[in-house]
This record gives C-alpha cells, sequence and structure tokens, in this order.
C-alpha cells in the first residue's frame, strides 16, 4: 500500500479537503450546512492542510497548526467509506511526523467524543475535559 501525507495547494485539493472534513465531521454528525470553508484559521501562517492519499485515492483530510512546540491536530477526518482500515492511524502517523519536523515536542487535539478510543490507542492521554465538547488529548513526541 502506498501512503501520501499532501499538502493542499490547488482548487482541486481544497476541494477534496473541505468535502471530507464537511461530510465526515459535520453532516455525519447531523450537521447541515454549518461547515465554513472560508474559516479565518485557514488563513493562518502556522496552519498546514494535508490530504491523505492511498494508492492515488485521496481518502483524509487533517489540518496541523503549529504553535511553539505543539502541534495542535484539527478536525482528522477519514471518508467515511475508507474508515476502518487503518488509514487514520497512517494519517496520523505521518501528521505527527511532520509536526517533529518542525521541532514540535508535543501534539494535542480536541477530541470528538467518539474518537477517544481512537487516540488512546495512538498514544494519546486526555489532559483536560471540555463540557459540552469533549477532551483535549495529548502526546508526547
Amino acid at each position: 500500500m502506498s501512503y501520501v501525507l499532501k499538502s493542499v495547494v490547488d482548487p482541486t485539493d481544497w476541494e477534496s479537503w473541505h468535502t471530507i472534513r464537511e461530510q465526515v465531521l459535520w453532516e455525519a454528525r447531523g450537521e447541515f450546512g454549518t461547515y465554513d470553508r472560508s474559516h479565518p484559521t485557514l488563513a493562518s501562517p502556522n496552519h498546514y492542510p494535508f490530504l491523505l492519499l492511498h494508492d492515488s485515492d485521496t481518502i483524509g483530510a487533517i489540518a496541523i497548526e503549529i504553535l511553539g512546540n505543539e502541534a495542535w491536530l484539527r478536525r482528522v477526518a477519514i471518508r467515511e467509506d475508507a474508515q476502518n482500515n487503518g488509514h487514520g492511524r497512517t494519517m496520523m502517523h505521518r501528521a505527527l511526523d511532520f509536526a517533529r519536523g518542525k521541532g514540535c515536542t508535543r501534539a494535542s487535539s480536541n477530541v470528538h467524543i467518539d474518537a477517544v478510543g481512537f487516540y488512546r490507542k495512538l498514544g494519546f492521554d486526555i489532559v483536560q475535559d471540555i463540557p459540552d465538547h469533549g477532551p483535549r488529548m495529548s502526546i508526547a513526541l
């Protein structure tokens, strides 16, 4: 299996990135019409959007925000029809490698309650429980 964590650079990439996130993280959770494709964080110089390609098929989307020595993993999503096949784990390992390469010593994420088990399997621990939002989880790099 061939994987590539590809930087989002052109309009086709952006369309794929937004579509995966919107479908998996909003619509699959019953939130329609609320996804913001022009959210202000997208213009931040510390914001790195990526797509995960598997054998040239775009299957995942992640954003990594670098804040000092900490990487924030934002809105991690694998296309619904590609879930439960190890792709998310692969994407996270690649994202953590990217963060290490940027000098980060910690990675954190605000995690949907349904994803806590996934993050625990990767070695993340709950560092803060945020009422009505789910836990904040973190791992040393």
